[in-house]
């Protein structure tokens, strides 16, 4: 398989993907929360405790993650 990200976010939106660093598709069925790292940037926590860094164009993409998660 081989396809751009930009593909295959297109391809898993409906299942609930986005992007969240330019690099980096995240579940959003996965999200536990929004949240500030260390340096106090905002990062996206996974249910099993791996914290995810969120790029500044993507921080209204994690907000919404953050927003379905807690339905």
């Amino acid at each position: 398989l081989r396809a751009t990200l930009h593909e295959v976010e297109a391809r898993l939106a409906p299942a609930g993907f986005t992007r969240i660093p330019r690099s980096l598709l995240v579940n959003a069925a996965r999200v536990a929360r929004l949240q500030r790292d260390a340096r106090k940037l905002p990062a996206v926590r996974l249910q099993c405790g791996t914290v995810l860094p969120v790029g500044r164009r993507y921080v209204d993409a994690a907000r919404v993650l953050s927003r379905l998660r807690s339905r």
